[in-house]
């Protein structure tokens, strides 16, 4: 609002007066909604008992598997333009979020690894269309301004999905444990505490070192948290897997988001 007012803005705006340009923000900010990577990490050493070392090593896959998601993103773009690559990321996104329900306890850590390469491949590809695609709508020489706002955009994503995300993730993994323990008549405040603290970032070790949680209560507890720990992985997806099929529809439908816009007055 003050850009508009300024007689010589440092942004330009006129970017806005394209209505898709606004609806390409809405699914840029969507796109980053559910951080699969992070809770990948927590299940893998908190549910299969991995090392912080060994659970970076997991994820390497699907580092390489974001790489290969750019360039697979770029060959679409090429062949079927931005409208359907942008819609095969996107639902790859959404199926890789929602195959997080099949996740369970006792399941291999080959499938949620197999789940983060899905995941890390289209949301890679994702970000190249959207890219793509936000600055077709730029209008000549103001392609700075597009992407700074892409960028608002996506931050402003980032920090609404961490907070959503986290809320039903944990929330879910606590309701899940008190449940648990509650059936067993044993102290689910205690139990319910340990997930608070891998919250927080608490390795199980110094969880366990902590006076207030003792050892034998996270050995006593592991399978219940465990349990947790997975329902709130699901719970995450399952958020995740909402928001991005409402992106991918949002993109689909959003036919005024794929012709340039005539150059600003004060352009070049």
């Amino acid at each position: 609002q003050l850009m508009v007012r300024l007689t010589s803005p440092t942004l330009d705006l006129s970017v806005f007066r394209h209505g898709g340009f606004k609806l390409l923000l809405i699914v840029v900010a969507l796109l980053p909604f559910s951080n699969l990577w992070y809770y990948f990490a927590v299940g893998a050493q908190n549910v299969y008992g991995y090392s912080a070392t060994q659970a970076a090593l997991l994820m390497v896959p699907s580092q390489l598997a974001g790489i290969a998601g750019a360039w697979f993103a770029k060959n679409l773009l090429q062949r079927l333009g931005v409208r359907i690559a942008g819609t095969l990321m996107l639902s790859g996104v959404t199926i890789a979020l929602f195959l997080t329900v099949g996740q369970t306890v006792d399941i291999s850590i080959i499938y949620p690894v197999l789940v983060l390469c899905l995941f890390s491949l289209a949301f890679t590809g994702g970000g190249v269309v959207m890219t793509n695609a936000i600055m077709n709508l730029a209008p000549a020489g103001k392609e700075g301004s597009a992407s700074a706002i892409r960028g608002a955009a996506g931050a402003v994503g980032v920090a609404v999905g961490v907070v959503l995300g986290a809320t039903v993730a944990y929330g879910s993994a606590e309701r899940t444990v008190e449940q648990l323990v509650s059936e067993q008549g044993g102290d689910w405040e205690q139990a319910v505490a340990v997930i608070g603290e891998i919250r927080e970032g608490t390795s199980s070790e110094e969880i366990a070192a902590q006076n207030a949680v003792s050892v034998e209560l996270v050995t006593e507890y592991d399978e219940e948290l465990s349990e947790g720990l997975v329902a709130g992985y699901r719970a995450q997806g399952l958020l995740g897997g909402l928001v991005g099929l409402a992106a991918t529809l949002l993109f689909f439908f959003n036919r005024r988001g794929s012709s340039r816009i005539p150059p600003s007055r004060d352009g070049p």
